[in-house]
């Protein structure tokens, strides 16, 4: 324990010798939550650091908060509705925490498959809505889930659906519960800290894979997938940016 010895006992250390309270804290951040972080129900496997992949989301329950303004200004006000609602509803909480950047910045939570019930009573209620259309002869139906998003993206592109979703309820948290589909997604995996530069890097290298990729095409705007809580050491983080994708449709000959 020389770590302790050597500080000053006035702020770590106690007057019989042993650590005080702040180095024992300092110890427990820097050293222990990292690993206990990662340990939380994980909604899918992280994508290592430096690493660009294809994969596949499961569908999912997700809460949802936004506020106006910059992501990166707004994340505490983004997190604390969430962090409410779960408390509330006695959820536990899962990794990873989900940001989305743009003029409307959004952070979703993932719902445990163990804790779905407790949520599911705050969904709208849902009429689905199919339409049946012929794909290489197969029939395929679509519904439409409570973002309004189709259970096939591929389907989406080609069948029409009519009708709209319930619009979300409104918690007393100011949060939104919805329902999200199977999603593919081009994922890039980085370590550090969790700021706009970045998501910037991570997003460009994940376009750049995706570029090499004409079998593949955007379904939406790149956002960010953090894993560690903001006790975590900046160098200790582990993040990816996913961008959404779907098959690309053959041409016609």
């Amino acid at each position: 324990m020389r770590f302790f010895t050597t500080l000053p006992k006035s702020r770590f250390v106690t007057a019989t010798g042993r650590p005080g309270f702040v180095a024992l804290f300092v110890f427990t951040a820097f050293f222990l939550l990292p690993f206990t972080a990662m340990s939380a129900s994980a909604a899918f496997p992280a994508t290592e650091s430096g690493v660009t992949e294809l994969k596949t989301l499961p569908a999912g329950l997700l809460v949802r908060s936004e506020a106006k303004g910059n992501y990166f200004e707004k994340n505490s006000d983004l997190f604390r509705p969430l962090f409410r609602y779960i408390q509330r509803k006695d959820i536990a909480m899962t990794t990873p925490v989900e940001a989305h950047v743009g003029d409307t910045s959004a952070m979703y939570f993932w719902i445990a498959a163990t804790e779905r019930a407790k949520a599911e009573t705050d969904l709208p209620p849902v009429t689905p809505t199919t339409t049946t259309a012929s794909i290489n002869n197969t029939a395929s139906t679509v519904v439409t889930g409570a973002e309004g998003s189709p259970q096939s993206t591929r389907q989406s592109m080609i069948d029409n659906t009519s009708g709209a979703p319930a619009s979300p309820k409104t918690l007393p948290e100011g949060v939104v519960v919805l329902t999200r589909p199977e999603r593919l997604v081009v994922s890039h995996g980085g370590r550090g800290g969790y700021s706009r530069s970045h998501f910037e890097e991570a997003r460009a290298a994940a376009l750049a894979w995706l570029a090499t990729r004409p079998d593949l095409v955007a379904d939406g705007p790149a956002y960010a997938v953090y894993w560690n809580s903001p006790f975590i050491p900046g160098f200790l983080k582990r993040y990816e940016v996913h961008i959404p994708v779907h098959p690309a449709i053959p041409a016609r000959p």
